[in-house]
């Protein structure tokens, strides 16, 4: 498949990029190349082949979901309770 100069041009525009009348044949170029690779890849019969979830066959290595430390919030709230008589102050109320 061959794309023409202005297939690039309007590819350019609708990606709203600057390319230089220049470098117009040479992208014309790769993108056909490109194209040509896409289409020699799908002629090739894959129905035999299984498809990869992921190219390497490893497994998620992870840790068993364990406590390791104790809770300690009941304590720091018994603590807490002590220090906060020292820095509130309650009004009077009538």
């Amino acid at each position: 498949m061959s794309i023409s100069s202005k297939n690039v041009e309007e590819m350019a525009r609708l990606a709203r990029i600057s390319i230089n009348s220049k470098d117009i044949p040479s992208y014309s170029e790769q993108l056909s190349k490109i194209l040509n690779f896409m289409n020699e890849m799908q002629s090739i019969d894959t129905d035999t082949i299984e498809p990869l979830a992921h190219p390497i066959e490893e497994v998620n290595a992870t840790r068993a979901d364990v406590v390791t430390e104790a809770d300690i919030r009941q304590n720091e709230h018994q603590y807490a309770n002590h220090m906060l008589d020292d820095f509130l102050y309650r009004s009077q109320s009538d």
